[in-house]
C-alpha cells in the first residue's frame, strides 16, 4: 500500500466557486481532507461565468496559456488558471474557454431552462483539456477521481488511445455517481471532432444514431466506482426520485468494482465554535448559546421567540413537486402543535405560492425563504431540529451538520439518512435524533409529538443535543476508508 497518493480530483462543479447539486459540496471538501492527511491532491473544474475570480484569486499560470485541446477536428485553445479551495493548501485548476464555459448556467440556460446542445462537445473539451494540464505540469497521479457523466469521457478517452505516449500508464481510475437520473450520450459528430468514431465501442454502448451512452462507456472502463449507499444506487432503497432502470442495470453490472463511501462534513465551514455567520459561537461545553442564536435568528426573521416553542428548520433543495404536496399537508399541522417552522428553498413551482400563503396565515411562526448561505448556517445554530426530508439528494450531509450544531434530526426510516442516526426510540441515552416510519406526513406528525415531549425535559433534551455533537462525521473519518479502498487497486 502506498504511504502518500497523488490524486487529481475531477468535478464538474466545486463549492463555493459553482454549485447546483451535492457533488459540489463534496469535491469543495472531501480534497481538502485528504490533503490533510498527507496526499498530495489536486482538483480541477470549468471556468464558469459565475466563478468570482477576483473574490478567490483566480491566477494565470504561463505553462498553462493557450493550450490546444490534442486530437480535436477544429482548433480550440484553453487556458487553465490556479487558485486554492478555500481554508486550505489544495491547489484548484479552472479550465478557461470563454466559448463553452462564460454562459448563464453551467449545463442549461438559467433564463431559459433549455439544456446546451453542445454540453457533450463542452466536457468533452473540458476532460482533453484536463490530461494537457498534467502533462504540461509534468504531474503524474496515482488516482485521477472523475464525478458524474460531465467527467465521464476521461475513461473513455485513457483507455481508447488517449494515452499514446504512457503518460497515465500507471494512473488508476475512480469514478463518482450522485446523479441517478441522467443518461447522457456523445453524439456521433462529437466523436468524430475528438477522432474517434462508434466501431471502438461494443455494440451496447452505441444506440442506433451513432450515439455512446456515457456513463455505460464510463464505467466499463473504470477502475472503482463509488457510490454513496450501494442499495439505493442498485435501486434497492428509493429516495427522492428514483434509480433509473438503466443506471440500476448498469451499476448492477459492475457491482465486483462498485464500492460503498459516505458521506461528510466539512469543519472548516461548518463548526459552531467558529462560524462566522453567528451572533453566539458555541461548542459542547456552551450548548446554551443556542438559544442566544434562536432569539437574534427570530428577531432577524420577524418571528415570535418562545423558549418553549421548538424551532424546526427544512430545507427543500428539490424541484419535484411531491415534496411540496407532503409539505403543504405536514406545516399546518407541525402549527398547530404549537411549533415554528423556517423552510428554505431553491424550488421554483406552482406549490411555493400555496407555500408561501402560509407567510400570512401564520405570521408569527412561519416563514417560506429563498435559500442564502449566510441563513442557512443561522438557522443550523438557533433551529431545535432539522427535518431531513425523504426527497433530499444523496450526499448531501444536512443532517450531519445539524448534528455538529446540535440541531437535532429527524429522518426518514430509509436506510440511508436513517444509518447514520442513533433512534431515540432505540435507545434514549445513546440517541443522536429521531426516525419516523410510515408515510411521509403521517411519520413526521407523530415522531414531533415524541420529540415535543422530549424536548420539554431539560435535561434530557440537553443530553440529545450533547450526544448529537459528539458524533464524528467529518470528511476527515471518510478519507481513511477511501484511501484503504485505493489501495486495493495497486
Amino acid at each position: 500500500m502506498k504511504k502518500t497518493m497523488k490524486i487529481f480530483y475531477i468535478a464538474p462543479e466545486v463549492a463555493p466557486f459553482a454549485k447546483t447539486y451535492a457533488v459540489a459540496d463534496v469535491a469543495g471538501a472531501f480534497p481538502k481532507a485528504l490533503k490533510e492527511m498527507g496526499h498530495d491532491v489536486r482538483v480541477m473544474m470549468p471556468n464558469y461565468k459565475c466563478v468570482n475570480a477576483r473574490k478567490y484569486v483566480l491566477r494565470d499560470v504561463i505553462r498553462l496559456k493557450d493550450m490546444r485541446v490534442p486530437e480535436w477536428q477544429d482548433e480550440v485553445l484553453v487556458s487553465a488558471k490556479s487558485a486554492f479551495l478555500p481554508n486550505s493548501k489544495v491547489q484548484i485548476y479552472f479550465l478557461d474557454n470563454k466559448e463553452l464555459f462564460v454562459r448563464d448556467g453551467l449545463y442549461a440556460d438559467s433564463q431559459k431552462g433549455k439544456v446546451f446542445a453542445d454540453n457533450d462537445e463542452r466536457f468533452m473539451v473540458f476532460i482533453k483539456g484536463c490530461v494537457e494540464t498534467l502533462k504540461m505540469l509534468h504531474w503524474q497521479p496515482d488516482v485521477i477521481h472523475c464525478n458524474d457523466w460531465q467527467s465521464g469521457f476521461l475513461p473513455i478517452l485513457l483507455k481508447m488511445g488517449g494515452d499514446e505516449d504512457g503518460f497515465f500508464k500507471n494512473t488508476k481510475i475512480v469514478f463518482s455517481l450522485f446523479d441517478f437520473q441522467t443518461e447522457t450520450t456523445i453524439s456521433k459528430s462529437a466523436l468524430e471532432k475528438a477522432g474517434l468514431d462508434t466501431s471502438q465501442f461494443s455494440a451496447d454502448e452505441v444506440d442506433a444514431s451513432g450515439n455512446v451512452d456515457v456513463l455505460k462507456a464510463a464505467i466499463s472502463r473504470s477502475d472503482m466506482i463509488v457510490v454513496e449507499n450501494k442499495d439505493r444506487a442498485l435501486g434497492k432503497q428509493l429516495k427522492g426520485e428514483p434509480v433509473s432502470d438503466k443506471i440500476k442495470a448498469l451499476l448492477a453490472s459492475a457491482s465486483d468494482k462498485l464500492v460503498e463511501l459516505g458521506s461528510g462534513i466539512d469543519h472548516s465551514v461548518w463548526d459552531p465554535s467558529s462560524d462566522k455567520f453567528l451572533k453566539s459561537k458555541y461548542d459542547i461545553e456552551s450548548v446554551e448559546k443556542k438559544q442566544d442564536n434562536k432569539k437574534a435568528l427570530l428577531a432577524n426573521l420577524d418571528l415570535t421567540y418562545d423558549a418553549k416553542s421548538p424551532l424546526v428548520y427544512v430545507h427543500a433543495d428539490a424541484e419535484a413537486t411531491t415534496q411540496e404536496d407532503d409539505l403543504t399537508q405536514i406545516i399546518p399541522e407541525m402549527l398547530e402543535m404549537g411549533i415554528s417552522v423556517v423552510l428554505l428553498s431553491r424550488g421554483q413551482n406552482g406549490k411555493e405560492q400555496e407555500l408561501a400563503a402560509y407567510n400570512e396565515k401564520y405570521p408569527n411562526h412561519f416563514l417560506l425563504q429563498k435559500y442564502e448561505n449566510d441563513l442557512a448556517h443561522q438557522l443550523m445554530a438557533g433551529a431545535d431540529f432539522y427535518l431531513a426530508p425523504a426527497w433530499e439528494e444523496p450526499m448531501i450531509s444536512n443532517h450531519l451538520i445539524g448534528m455538529r450544531y446540535g440541531t437535532i434530526p429527524l429522518v426518514k426510516d430509509d436506510g440511508d439518512f436513517s444509518e447514520t442516526i442513533k433512534d431515540f426510540s432505540k435507545s434514549a441515552k445513546n440517541a443522536t435524533g429521531f426516525v419516523f416510519n410510515g408515510s411521509e406526513e403521517r411519520g413526521i406528525v407523530s415522531i414531533l409529538k415524541t420529540a415535543l415531549e422530549l424536548y420539554q425535559n431539560t435535561d434530557k433534551w440537553e443530553n440529545l443535543i450533547k450526544n448529537a455533537m459528539k458524533q464524528d462525521y467529518s470528511w476527515h473519518s471518510v478519507g481513511p476508508q477511501y484511501i484503504e479502498k485505493l489501495s486495493r487497486l495497486f
